[in-house]
């Protein structure tokens, strides 16, 4: 089997891992900053050069909207099998997101332009022979709704680069002595603010009996502005001096290295990175009983799963952490030897490599959906 991969953000995510095991494919990454029309046409004909070339004997799709479409429209003109990676609910809760915010902002073009996508992105996963899910949430939900059946479906979590989150010999730029809580999260989608809200007073009440412990939250986007008002209006003056809204970090892993427990709560991730990439710097998490958390943590062996509705169960939990360090750094290093174990890029790689060829051999021989 020989695949050409489409991608457009985060390529390493698939290229990686496939260069690590000596895979034979095709890389096509798509340059963003292009038109709508310059990324169709030059998707189309690259996707379309390498089939007819012989180059190429399958295509996975790693992108979505325009160049995701294209590259299944090209597939489809030469009649290779088509598998689709999915990291997100790409025909659901995700986009769902991004036309509520652009909605509620009042942006009407890209309100449009994530209206097509959905559009889009609906025929290519439909239409799609097998798919790669980043999480067995994922795979549940999409065979739940017949979308795929389950025998054309593999769970192929994310690598983790440990040399991203690497900290130099110098030290941190948010060296504490205090106990630090650290939330990362996308604050362009309202969902993950409103992930960020619902962990606001577990955490004031963690903060108010502790006042030597902090919580940094790291993330920028359209609802930053309001997440600050929310901080600034709804906790107490003595806890407000505890918490602090970083916006967008570009050395994240200064941040995990100075950071001792994280805390994220989001209703839309299929396999968050930031829990990975906090799990494989060594924190323990407490997470949102839900979703891909459920693959990354196993309850009370490598972080915490609650119910983030239940304040008092959150809280609980948040305090449980910051007041005992043995059992933080046991959840911790569990937590890294179990990114360590499963998403090394190797892991990873041969995963994806025995994934497409079980769906795409399964997908050739089931029935039309």
């Amino acid at each position: 089997m020989h695949p050409v991969v489409v991608t457009t953000e985060r390529p390493w995510e698939v290229f990686e891992p496939l260069e690590a095991v000596g895979a034979d494919f095709t890389a096509i990454q798509v340059d963003p900053a292009h038109a709508i029309p310059t990324r169709f046409v030059k998707t189309f004909q690259r996707v379309r050069a390498a089939l007819t070339s012989g180059e190429g004997d399958s295509v996975l799709i790693d992108t979505y909207d325009v160049p995701g479409f294209a590259a299944w429209s090209a597939a489809k003109t030469v009649g290779v099998p088509v598998a689709v990676r999915l990291v997100g609910d790409k025909i659901g809760d995700v986009v769902d997101d991004n036309i509520a915010t652009k909605r509620e902002a009042g942006e009407y073009g890209p309100l449009c332009q994530f209206m097509l996508s959905k559009r889009l992105n609906s025929i290519v996963v439909r239409d799609a022979d097998a798919a790669i899910v980043v999480s067995s949430e994922l795979e549940d939900r999409f065979t739940g709704r017949g979308v795929f059946d389950p025998a054309d479906v593999a769970v192929v979590p994310i690598a983790f680069r440990p040399t991203e989150f690497a900290v130099s010999d110098g030290g941190t730029r948010f060296d504490t002595k205090n106990d630090l809580l650290l939330t990362t999260t996308n604050l362009a989608f309202r969902s993950k603010f409103d992930g960020v809200c619902q962990l606001l007073p577990a955490v004031e009440s963690v903060l108010s009996n502790r006042p030597d412990a902090e919580w940094i939250i790291a993330g920028g986007g359209q609802y930053e502005p309001q997440l600050r008002r929310r901080v600034d209006h709804r906790v107490s003056s003595a806890v407000r001096e505890q918490i602090t809204l970083a916006g967008y970090v570009d050395d994240i892993g200064q941040l995990y290295a100075a950071a001792d427990l994280f805390a994220y709560v989001s209703p839309v991730d299929g396999y968050p990175n930031v829990v990975l990439e906090a799990q494989g710097c060594g924190l323990p998490v407490v997470a949102n009983d839900g979703l891909g958390m459920r693959d990354q943590i196993t309850h009370e062996e490598s972080g915490l799963l609650v119910d983030p509705t239940d304040e008092a169960e959150l809280t609980a939990a948040l305090g449980q952490l910051l007041d005992d360090p043995a059992e933080r750094a046991r959840l911790g290093a569990n937590a890294k030897a179990r990114v360590e174990r499963e998403n090394s890029k190797t892991r990873i790689g041969h995963q994806l490599l025995d994934g497409l060829d079980a769906v795409l051999d399964s997908g050739s021989s089931s029935p039309a959906r």
